[in-house]
């Protein structure tokens, strides 16, 4: 996964949330960003070349504190309503 890919994701679907107690699980980061491919007009990549992307950079995608923001986050939050309705 190219490091601007990410990036990108990481500033247009999140925000800091450094004092949140809950942090954004992988499983939940993972689906934001599924939600945020297509909105960019990219190919979402799959969940383990995600997983290598994001060990790669170092970025902890267990303990994110992070919040999601934009329409990605719009779209997730419909997305999983759905699934659980």
């Amino acid at each position: 996964m190219a490091t601007s890919h990410f990036r990108q994701f990481l500033h247009h679907a999140t925000s800091p949330a450094p004092d949140t107690d809950i942090p954004l699980g992988s499983g939940c980061l993972y689906g934001l960003y599924t939600s945020w491919c297509p909105l960019q007009g990219m190919t979402r990549k799959s969940g383990p070349s995600f997983r290598a992307g994001t060990r790669l950079r170092r970025i902890n995608i267990h303990n994110r504190r992070v919040r999601m923001k934009g329409r990605a986050a719009a779209g997730y939050i419909l997305a999983s309503y759905r699934h659980s309705a």
